[in-house]
């Protein structure tokens, strides 16, 4: 249920005075609160406020803090006020360095660059995005070597079709950029209370990144030269297929692709003035989508949802189509393929200065043809497009070729409960147990065993149900039953077992009444003088 409106007033009341007194240093610890996404979104919506009022204590470490919890048109907005510093490429860097400044640095100043930068800006973009372009084409050949590292996308598809035993659903949205995929995972986790983002990553989209090559790579697990006589590693839904519908019936350990068009074909055919719009829109029906997917789906399985896309797409709505396409080659995009009669140096590319263009030898890049890259911020010629393309992609640059790989979990989280014990019995003899838990989630437990911590055999096995949002009472004989002097440190541990199958414990102190078998009479002593 959503927090009333009146409590959530008073809450951003408090944040707001701690970010007052702080001068913003408080965000952080704030932010590292465990609060749900949704109050998470709020949280970050009161900081902004607040930072536009006093930008002079804003800085990129706050700014990459909120970062995650703001929706595009807010973030763009703080980093209008705080532009943030060049993008350094890091010197010989491994994977994960690349990934993490793709993140830290480069997205950020990308997105600001393109909105408020001027031409030394773009130029400083391009540079180091080139950067980037030369290290994975270097790279790339030996991620072919090493599949089960897992840097390419269709290899971490590949490595999702065997390695787990829950139901799994990748989601394959056509051509979703790094900026589009933040702000849905988000919103989904944030609306779809049972769903918990368990990792928010990113890897390598396949070479070149255009649908015809990188989507049949990552349903197939295979670089595009070996993907299409083989068929697909799993069961592939189209839009239309009802996802819910088809995973109700289906066991542990399998996994289902759900290819969709968008947003490809709303970047690609909507008129600007409604494209924004288009692509939210798009994204917020698939949300819906996805509830009914968690809530359909039996909850004995355990359920993930894999949100990823075959490439991104250049961060430039209104790149020039002024390549012309080479001979022997069609395109798409900013990437073309054919035959390139060129001879190559060992490193298996070439970039051409005079054309603008890096040619890269298709059998070393896992390609059936040679493939032609734009190098610059450009696309293609092509005869749909008069003059520029929006957001096209194919080409190099990071926002192309670094794709998302979020994993969400269905009730991931533990589940909210209330326990209480409380009993009476005899020591050492048997009493009664008294159980009362309280479901807060919309989790179905059940109670498999309750055991005291003062001996081996002071332990039952009740099997009580505690339906959703529900509150069961049980009562149990126990023995041994505890001593008044075992009661100072004793512990009830709980176990319950969820309808996937997987366990948790927990642990209460007791509130139990002990009852002597033998106990001395107070009254008679003292008339005795005793």
């Amino acid at each position: 249920m959503p927090v009333p409106s009146s409590s959530l007033d008073k809450t951003k009341h408090k944040w707001r005075q701690r970010l007052v007194e702080s001068r913003g240093e408080a965000l952080k610890p704030l932010l590292a609160l465990p609060l749900p996404l949704s109050l998470k979104g709020a949280l970050a919506e009161t900081a902004v406020i607040y930072f536009e009022a006093n930008p002079g204590v804003l800085d990129q470490a706050k700014i990459r803090a909120l970062a995650p919890h703001l929706p595009t048109p807010r973030l763009d907005a703080l980093i209008a006020k705080q532009p943030p510093p060049p993008p350094t490429f890091p010197t010989d860097p491994d994977e994960q360095t690349v990934l993490d400044w793709f993140q830290a640095q480069y997205l950020l100043f990308r997105r600001w660059q393109v909105r408020h930068g001027d031409e030394r800006a773009r130029a400083t973009a391009v540079e180091s995005a080139q950067r980037f372009a030369r290290w994975y084409l270097a790279r790339y050949p030996k991620w072919l070597l090493h599949r089960e590292q897992g840097w390419i996308a269709f290899q971490r598809s590949r490595l999702l079709s065997k390695a787990s035993d829950a139901l799994v659903l990748c989601v394959v949205l056509d051509g979703l950029p790094a900026w589009d995929a933040e702000d849905f995972a988000r919103d989904l986790s944030a609306r779809v209370e049972r769903l918990h983002l368990l990792e928010r990553r990113y890897c390598f989209a396949p070479f070149p990144t255009v649908t015809e090559f990188a989507k049949a790579a990552l349903l197939r697990g295979d670089p595009p030269h070996l993907a299409q006589p083989n068929p697909p590693l799993a069961e592939v839904l189209l839009d239309r297929d009802d996802p819910a519908a088809r995973l109700a019936s289906c066991s542990p350990g399998t996994m289902r692709f759900w290819s969709l068009s968008q947003p490809d074909n709303a970047y690609h055919f909507e008129a600007e003035h409604k494209r924004a719009a288009k692509v939210r829109g798009e994204l917020e029906s698939l949300i819906e989508r996805l509830r009914a997917v968690v809530e359909r789906v039996p909850d004995e399985h355990t359920l993930q949802i894999v949100l990823t896309t075959d490439h991104g797409r250049l961060l430039n709505e209104r790149a020039p189509c002024d390549k012309p396409v080479p001979s022997g080659m069609r395109a798409h995009g900013r990437a073309a393929w054919g035959s390139s009669g060129r001879r190559f140096p060992a490193e298996g590319f070439c970039v051409e200065d005079a054309s603008g263009l890096c040619f890269a030898h298709g059998e070393r890049f896992g390609v059936p043809e040679d493939v032609a890259l734009v190098w610059d911020e450009s696309a293609f010629q092509n005869d749909k497009r008069a003059g520029s393309e929006p957001y096209p992609h194919g080409g190099l640059f990071p926002e192309e070729a670094i794709v998302p790989w979020f994993v969400l979990e269905r009730d991931a989280k533990p589940p909210e409960f209330k326990v209480e014990v409380t009993g009476a019995g005899e020591s050492g003899g048997s009493g009664e147990l008294r159980l009362a838990v309280t479901n807060l989630s919309r989790t179905a437990l059940v109670c498999e065993s309750v055991a005291l911590s003062h001996a081996v055999g002071a332990r039952a096995e009740p099997a009580l149900r505690v339906p959703p949002l529900g509150a069961t009472r049980r009562a149990l004989r126990l023995a041994p039953w505890p001593s008044q002097a075992d009661c100072a440190t004793l512990v009830a541990t709980l176990t319950f077992r969820l309808p996937n199958g997987k366990t948790i414990t927990h642990k209460v102190k007791p509130v139990l009444e002990v009852k002597a078998l033998y106990q001395r009479d107070e009254s008679l002593l003292k008339e005795l003088d005793l």
